[in-house]
């Protein structure tokens, strides 16, 4: 990647972890994605008007595209953590995941806005569908 890249041009990030604390139940899932994009928009001194997370996170892309006039980087590490702390209650893990799916939707619908998108997890789910339906 090192010699693909031009590294004199810089991109706005939105930087998104679930590496730290442990989900308990899919509201505070929702509480800690709400916090991470609220985290990014003002780092970016953006506004958010959309009430639902996959708007707010599509929104936070869009606006910083149009505000630096670039597309944008999106670095989510440990996609996988909220999963993997309630990996052995069943239903909760279920509702984690459709949530998450849900969250991450939102990255292929912005392609348009997005320069590079960097995933990383600590599992290796193949039959998980986080990302697609």
């Amino acid at each position: 990647m090192e010699n693909n890249w031009d590294w004199d041009k810089k991109y706005p990030v939105i930087s998104i972890s679930f590496g730290s604390g442990a989900v308990r139940n899919l509201d505070e899932l929702k509480a800690i994605e709400k916090e991470l994009l609220e985290r990014n928009s003002r780092e970016y001194g953006v506004q958010l008007e959309f009430e639902t997370i996959t708007g707010r996170f599509f929104e936070l892309i869009q606006k910083i595209y149009e505000k630096y006039n670039a597309p944008v980087v999106v670095l989510v590490d440990e996609y996988d953590k909220p999963l993997l702390d309630r990996i052995i209650e069943k239903d909760l893990a279920m509702e984690i995941r459709e949530e998450l799916k849900n969250f991450y939707s939102v990255i292929k619908e912005a392609d348009q806005y997005l320069k590079f998108v960097f995933i990383t997890g600590v599992s290796k789910f193949s039959k998980v569908s986080l990302f697609s339906g």
